[in-house]
């Protein structure tokens, strides 16, 4: 699990400083209560498995970059859709690495 939080806190720093550029609305910022939110548009990503049920990483990759290039601010990973309690944290790993060098 640890991989998986160093991996997600990797991502978030590259979405930081690809999104810099852009306008303030699709940036990670504080409220006025001084917590953290998300702005723009970040879609659920669903996870695919190839038929013996093993990740299906280039089919993953090619989801984010899809996401990528409609403009979203970034994406939803790791089984918010069902599939979580069924990866492991080596499964997750992958995802999230696979995520950040897609994007």
């Amino acid at each position: 699990m640890r991989g998986s939080m160093r991996a997600l806190a990797k991502l978030t720093r590259v979405r930081r400083r690809t999104l810099a550029g852009t306008s303030s609305s699709h940036r990670f910022q504080s409220n006025t209560s001084g917590s953290k939110s998300f702005q723009g548009v970040w879609p659920i990503v669903a996870t695919p498995f190839h038929d013996d049920e093993a990740l299906d990483l280039e089919g993953f990759a090619k989801s984010i970059r899809f996401f990528r290039e409609c403009g979203a601010s970034g994406a939803t990973v790791c089984g918010v859709l069902g599939e979580s309690n069924r990866l492991t944290d080596a499964e997750r790993a992958q995802l999230v690495e696979t995520a950040v060098g897609a994007a």
